[in-house]
């Protein structure tokens, strides 16, 4: 059952019709001032999910965010990371039954989920290619996120245009689902106080450029403005921040140092 809403909170015209659709507010929400989180903590310990958590980004992200203190829960598909402080579940995220079981522990544990990492990792290129992947995670995500009416959906793209990573016609056409993904979640859930963006990590240098040469690095590097390609730990630190932000939805953040267009 839905909660209803309060009439009052919603702006009209003259006529009668709605202006907009303000949420109302929530003790836990993450305010927008910068004064609100000075420390950069969230105001409330989040139930934050991310995929394919055991390497790579997903590793920096999970790790990133379970130390500003929200409570994290990362999947993996082979072996559990090592050592870590954060909750490991063992998912495939292309099985529909396994998704759901997975949703149910993390909500069980640490509540239901709030922010959502929908990150495909690098080991199997269907997941970073096929846009079935962030629909599944992001609809069993929704449910929690509508009866709290407060979510973040970070939606990790693939590389940027002009890098080498993958067959160019697939990775453009996931690129193009994701974005239109973001978008539309924002147009029909933004009012439920749920933002959804992307964000483009271009070539971090650990792990999507580990069967590159030092020289075929080199290159690559040189053609980037910034200079050294991104860390995972940058990219994590770009996730952290849009999933704090209250008014940016439907956009791509690139974290890939040279501006390229998503």
């Amino acid at each position: 059952m839905w909660r209803r809403r309060d009439p009052g909170r919603e702006a009209r015209t003259p006529r009668g019709r709605r202006l907009a659709r303000v949420p109302a507010p929530r003790q836990h929400a993450v305010a927008a001032a910068p004064e609100a989180v000075p420390d950069g903590r969230p105001r409330h310990r989040r139930s934050v999910l991310v995929t394919e958590g055991d390497t790579g980004i997903g590793l920096a992200v999970a790790r990133h965010l379970q130390a500003v203190g929200d409570r994290v829960a990362a999947t993996y598909r082979a072996v559990p990371p090592d050592g870590e402080e954060f909750l490991s579940l063992p998912c495939d995220v292309t099985d529909a039954r396994q998704v759901r079981g997975t949703w149910r522990a993390v909500e069980e544990r640490h509540g239901p989920v709030e922010v959502l990492v929908a990150n495909p990792g690098t080991s199997d290129a269907r997941l970073r290619n096929d846009g079935t992947f962030p629909s599944s995670v992001v609809r069993e995500s929704l449910y929690g996120m509508l009866r709290g009416e407060f979510g973040r959906i970070i939606l990790m793209g693939g590389a940027v245009p002009g890098s080498t990573e993958g067959d160019p016609v697939h990775c453009a056409t996931s690129k193009s689902a994701l974005l239109d993904l973001a978008r539309r979640l924002t147009v029909v859930y933004g009012s439920h106080g749920i933002t959804a963006n992307v964000v483009a990590p271009g070539l971090p240098l650990a792990h999507a450029t580990a069967r590159l040469t030092a020289d075929q690095r080199a290159v690559l590097t040189q053609q980037i403005p910034l200079g050294p390609l991104a860390r995972p730990e940058d990219i994590a630190h770009a996730v952290h921040w849009v999933s704090t932000a209250e008014g940016v939805s439907g956009a791509v953040i690139p974290v890939d140092g040279n501006g390229m267009e998503y």
